[in-house]
């Protein structure tokens, strides 16, 4: 399982894991909106000191921006390698774990249990573990500068997967 946000868009990643684990896996594809994506990875570029401009001329600078929410064009490539990818939509498994995570286990053929939380393993850590990232104001035109480059993403993904993992 990767669950990093690094190897998903790198060109030779389908190619490599086809490699080393043949192709007769169960590809799990969390996607959340490529919008939201890119302007979250903007906002952690800023915090990181990688990026210290608007969003135009970070996405010039660091084109992965950008690149990483292009999702039908880097999941193309991993169909090439694989035939069963289930994609879905982060935020609906955010807002329903109990119905998200039971779609992951009827792709796995596996028994359902309810998700019961019990306690959250956030506060049972001591607070200086993770530390809080600065919450940095959206700005209405970078966000709409953003969704003018990725206005067809969405669209493209629909037809490439045959269904709309974003509509909810």
């Amino acid at each position: 399982m990767e669950i990093t946000t690094t190897a998903f868009d790198h060109a030779q990643a389908p190619r490599r894991v086809k490699d080393v684990f043949g192709s007769h896996l169960i590809l799990f594809c969390p996607l959340r909106d490529p919008v939201d994506r890119a302007y979250q990875t903007y906002q952690r570029y800023l915090e990181y000191g990688i990026v210290s401009q608007g969003i135009e001329q970070a996405c010039i600078d660091a084109p992965q921006i950008l690149h990483a929410s292009r999702y039908a064009d880097h999941l193309a490539l991993w169909f090439e390698q694989f035939s069963d990818i289930y994609v879905f939509s982060c935020e609906d498994l955010e807002s329903d774990k109990n119905d998200g995570f039971k779609g992951v286990c009827e792709r796995l053929a596996l028994s359902y249990q309810p998700y019961v939380p019990k306690t959250h393993w956030l506060r049972a850590l001591p607070k200086i573990w993770l530390p809080k990232s600065p919450q940095i104001a959206i700005n209405d035109d970078e966000y709409a500068w953003l969704e003018s480059q990725l206005a067809d993403e969405k669209g493209k993904l629909k037809a490439l997967i045959k269904k709309d993992i974003f509509s909810s």
